[in-house]
């Protein structure tokens, strides 16, 4: 996928949390820092995108622990 900026509304749309929830998350390092364009907040789509995969990841390792424990 290219490198594109995103507004709010399609960073909403990929990781599935409120305005509140992503800026939260920032204010407390947990989300990739948007980047001031004027007015308007943007995001990097490949720290975004990056964001989700890791998200994914930690979702698996800790379902493949359970299963491992289980064994």
């Amino acid at each position: 996928m290219s490198e594109s900026l995103l507004p709010m509304a399609e960073v909403r749309k990929r990781v599935g949390l409120s305005a509140s929830m992503i800026y939260r998350l920032v204010s407390e390092g947990r989300f990739p820092k948007p980047g001031k364009f004027g007015t308007r907040s943007l995001w990097s789509s490949s720290e975004v995108d990056a964001w989700v995969a890791e998200r994914i990841r930690l979702k698996n390792m800790g379902r493949n622990m359970g299963e491992q424990l289980a064994a």
